[in-house]
């Protein structure tokens, strides 16, 4: 079979029963955990890959000469994460905790967010594989992997909802003109087009929205704390219902815990496991903690959960 390792890589797991074996699998089949995902060379079923999903391997492995750095993943990582949706978990902590208790539950959610995107992510960058097509050869088969990505596919559309519903009241609020589902329908397309683009689309947007998020986000903050000093912001109670630590890790880790399971459609670009950790710990994990406590102070600050007010 076109792609498959030399003797020196890993044995491919057992068949499981109704798969096929590794010998048995055609060209055109998605590759198979086990071989070497560094191979330069471009099988068919890779070059199927190319034509089928904009060039980024949909169901097959990235060749190495389309991996990226992780100064690059780490960027990409770093505006993936600066989202509103992340400034609106934190400012829902600041209004339901106090500060220190709230700067609390951001690390340690961020800390196990990391290690659970390190793990799954390590296993995308060794394979060069999607979340999809490990799943498929990790025991859930054909059906059980469709499965599973039609269940990530709805939380997920959930999320971008969410967003786009923001951006468009924040838009509407800022310029006017059509109602808010017209603004959000067209930010929806523009996120929609980019992503269907590709990686690399992905990552050359990054290096303009990040910034520029970023940029809105301290503005915001340092806004806020002209009026608030953080002495004045610890002792300040919150408006909303108490959030116990606990509750608090949880709601951190479940607003980005789909992300982090799935983390192997992004880090199968990278090169190799170093390269995840230091993109998850350098990109990924500093801008969880960064967007998420930026919600508390402009929560604690303002008395309100409300983030298209906080941001404008």
């Amino acid at each position: 079979m076109a792609g498959v390792a030399p003797a020196t890589s890993p044995t491919p797991p057992p068949s499981v029963v109704g798969q096929p074996s590794p010998m048995e699998i055609d060209a055109d089949e998605p590759a198979r955990p086990g071989a070497t995902s560094n191979d330069d060379s471009s099988s068919d079923g890779e070059l199927k890959g190319i034509s089928g999903a904009g060039g980024d391997f949909a169901l097959s492995r990235v060749p190495a000469a389309q991996r990226f750095s992780w100064w690059a993943m780490a960027s990409e990582n770093f505006s993936m994460c600066g989202c509103i949706s992340q400034v609106l978990l934190g400012a829902t902590l600041g209004f339901r905790m106090p500060l220190w208790s709230a700067v609390l539950a951001c690390v340690f959610g961020a800390l196990i967010l990391g290690l659970i995107s390190v793990a799954v992510g390590c296993m995308g960058s060794r394979e060069g594989l999607a979340t999809a097509v490990l799943c498929r050869w990790a025991g859930f088969g054909a059906s059980g992997a469709a499965v599973l990505s039609a269940v990530i596919g709805v939380s997920l559309i959930g999320w971008f909802g969410i967003q786009a519903a923001i951006a468009g009241e924040g838009l509407e609020r800022l310029l006017g003109g059509p109602p808010v589902w017209g603004w959000s329908l067209l930010c929806g397309a523009v996120i929609v087009v980019v992503s269907t683009l590709g990686f690399q689309w992905m990552v050359t947007v990054a290096w303009v929205t990040g910034p520029a998020f970023l940029i809105a986000t301290t503005f915001a903050v340092v806004r806020s704390l002209a009026d608030h000093s953080f002495a004045d912001l610890a002792v300040v109670q919150p408006a909303g219902d108490p959030l116990t630590m606990s509750n608090g890790i949880g709601l951190v880790v479940g607003g980005f815990v789909v992300g982090a399971a799935v983390s192997a459609d992004v880090f199968r670009f990278g090169r190799s496991a170093g390269d995840v950790a230091l993109a998850v710990f350098l990109g990924r994990v500093p801008a969880l903690l960064l967007y998420t406590l930026a919600g508390v102070v402009l929560a604690l600050a303002h008395g309100t959960a409300d983030i298209v007010e906080l941001m404008l």
